[in-house]
């Protein structure tokens, strides 16, 4: 069976899934031969909270940002159908990335690769 790697990437305003809101979620898939990228997602999240001064500075992301910015709900389902099965999800300390998604109701089941221990 083929696979891709799908390097992951969300952006939130803090570091606790149960205070915290989603800001961004990003991702590159890559070929199996690492020759090149074979899609990218790269959605913006709207949030009512107001974003800290720390998380606008880190991410560049302000809540002006995000007036136009698509719902969690919206982004979840176009992730959900952009994600295929045959992904193996890789980020640094993607163990947050993952865990902060399913506390907010989005579990991913794929296999994980974490760039961390690197």
């Amino acid at each position: 069976m083929s696979f891709s790697l799908l390097f992951l990437d969300i952006e939130t305003t803090g570091l606790r899934p149960h205070e915290s809101d989603l800001l961004e979620l990003s991702a590159v898939r890559i070929s199996p031969d690492f020759s090149k990228e074979t899609a990218v997602f790269d959605e913006l999240v709207f949030t009512e909270s107001a974003i800290p001064p720390f998380v606008q500075k880190l991410t560049g992301i302000s809540n002006d940002l995000l007036t136009d910015a698509k719902s969690f709900d919206e982004v979840h389902s176009q992730f959900r159908d952009f994600l295929q099965p045959n992904d193996i999800i890789c980020g640094h300390n993607i163990s947050f990335d993952v865990g902060f998604l399913s506390h907010h109701g989005y579990t991913i089941e794929n296999k994980t690769l974490d760039t961390f221990p690197l």
